[in-house]
């Protein structure tokens, strides 16, 4: 006898459609990247950096409410998601154009999180924020990249030939809050010099210290197939991992999002 379990079989089909849209950007990428390098600006090559930012108009939590990212500055008290306030060091900025009949590469593409998406109220409104900008979900941090579902959150939604991303350095890695959503602050890997205002910047950081919470994702083909193979196993007995449970978790909420209220800060 056939057991029935649609639950799980759903989210064998979500994992193929999201394994397959990877591979499938990853191609477009390649056909893009010629094109993308005609634009303007410092660091619009794509091979140049990835982008781990928050764009214009994102708002930040803070001690005295909340503030536009490119409106914060040094000294400003952001909310934590430990219940802190901290101060920002540094806010950190590139700008990005494109020729109106190109595409933005998919690196640089905004993912936009519709508002609710995650929980009720969470975020308050849309966000849009850089692919490897990472979510604190289930105390992880996610690129949100392997996060979308082509419904609630997805790219393809920011439609302007100009961008501007933003990101916050405080002391160390933290956790803030952007539209109520907890995402990761700057956590710098190499050297400044990939923001077009690396200059403001007042000496060395201690934010290249350990990460805030472990950070996930599939470097690379082969891992992306085994969490293919992890997923279509999940169908007889549950090993998904933690992407994969957030991931799951997010995409079946998208059919019951309009009913729900959403919160306007």
């Amino acid at each position: 006898m056939r057991v029935e379990n649609k639950p799980l079989e759903a989210r064998s089909r979500r994992h193929v459609i999201r394994m397959a849209a990877r591979l499938g950007a990853a191609a477009t990428f390649t056909a893009l990247a010629s094109k993308a390098s005609q634009a303007a600006g410092r660091h619009s090559d794509p091979e140049f950096c990835d982008p781990v930012c928050l764009v214009r108009g994102s708002f930040i939590e803070t001690a005295a409410g909340d503030v536009a990212i490119e409106h914060l500055a040094a000294g400003d008290l952001i909310r934590t998601e430990d219940g802190r306030f901290t101060p920002v060091r540094w806010i950190g900025r590139r700008s990005y154009a494109k020729p109106a009949d190109v595409l933005w590469p998919r690196n640089v593409d905004p993912v936009l999180v519709k508002a609710s998406a995650v929980a009720p109220g969470v975020p308050s409104r849309d966000l849009l924020l850089s692919p490897q900008h990472a979510l604190f979900l289930d105390g992880y941090l996610i690129p949100v990249m392997f996060l979308i579902n082509g419904a609630t959150i997805r790219q393809g939604a920011y439609d302007d030939d100009g961008l501007e991303y933003f990101h916050v350095e405080c002391d160390a890695h933290e956790v803030m809050f952007a539209h109520g959503l907890p995402v990761e602050t700057l956590r710098i890997h190499d050297d400044y010099e990939f923001f077009d205002n690396s200059a403001e910047h007042a000496g060395p950081s201690h934010a290249r210290a350990e990460a805030y919470a472990p950070v996930l994702g599939y470097p690379g083909v082969r891992a992306d197939a085994l969490g293919l193979l992890r997923s279509i196993a999940s169908v007889c007995v549950d090993v998904r991992d933690p992407i994969q449970v957030a991931y799951d978790r997010i995409a079946a909420r998208a059919p019951f999002l309009a009913r729900e209220p959403v919160t306007l800060c």
